[in-house]
């Protein structure tokens, strides 16, 4: 019997009710592991052998979102991932106080300053930013300026 999903090597493993090959069940079962971990996407999987010369639990860990490998408990979250998130959120909140706006006299000062403003709010949403920093990056860069 020939495997239901490839078709080419011999089905082994039955999967709703029909016969997978051993390279088509474990791409199954890895695409499933991953969609199911990466809710949490910097999650460490364990892709080698336990190292219990580093510690309790401590094995040979790949990151789902970066491919990072290093030894770590599995199923923590990455901490290349965790550094990297960090940096995009600040680098991203800098942005959003100190952005690159026309000259006032500019025709397209007003459009630029709704479209900074609708940015914020979607900062603000997401926690990049509060409330209060917009605020006075909105006055500092718009009603100041623009007075």
């Amino acid at each position: 019997m020939t495997c239901a999903r490839c078709g080419v090597n011999p089905g082994s493993r039955p999967v709703a009710a029909q016969d997978w090959c051993e390279p088509c069940w474990l791409t199954f079962r890895d695409d499933v592991t991953r969609r199911v971990i990466t809710e949490t996407p910097s999650t460490l999987v364990q892709r080698g052998v336990l190292r219990p010369d580093h510690g309790a639990g401590m094995a040979e860990v790949e990151c789902l979102s970066c491919a990072a490998t290093l030894v770590a408990v599995p199923l923590d979250p990455c901490p290349y991932c965790e550094v990297a998130w960090e940096r995009m959120v600040q680098w991203q909140a800098e942005k959003l106080l100190r952005p690159q706006l026309p000259d006032p006299d500019d025709v397209r000062f007003l459009a630029s300053a709704q479209a900074w403003l609708d940015r914020m709010a979607v900062g603000v949403s997401a926690g990049i930013i509060t409330e209060a920093q917009a605020r006075s990056a909105w006055e500092r860069n718009v009603i100041r300026v623009a007075a």
